[in-house]
């Protein structure tokens, strides 16, 4: 029995966080709100800051999202449904 992955009529554009060329967290542009959700990756924080559970974000939009992390977010268009 395999993993049953629902469809959807929406694309969802996905998004990665960047600092210093280094790929620091992905997410997603969420559909009908515009809000961003990214994960971290855990190891772009120093040792003493790390979680040992993933850590997840959520923002109002691109430009906060842009703001908050103080990296850049990259909106890959055409998104995936």
């Amino acid at each position: 029995m395999g993993l049953e992955v629902p469809t959807c009529d929406h694309a969802v554009n996905t998004v990665r966080v960047e600092r210093d060329g280094d790929v620091v967290a992905k997410g997603a542009v969420l559909p009908f709100s515009g809000d961003v959700i990214i994960e971290w990756d855990r190891t772009a924080f120093p040792p003493g800051e790390r979680t040992n559970k993933p850590t997840t974000s959520r923002y109002q939009n691109v430009t906060d999202a842009s703001q908050a992390t103080g990296g850049e977010v990259v909106v890959e268009a055409g998104g995936q449904r």
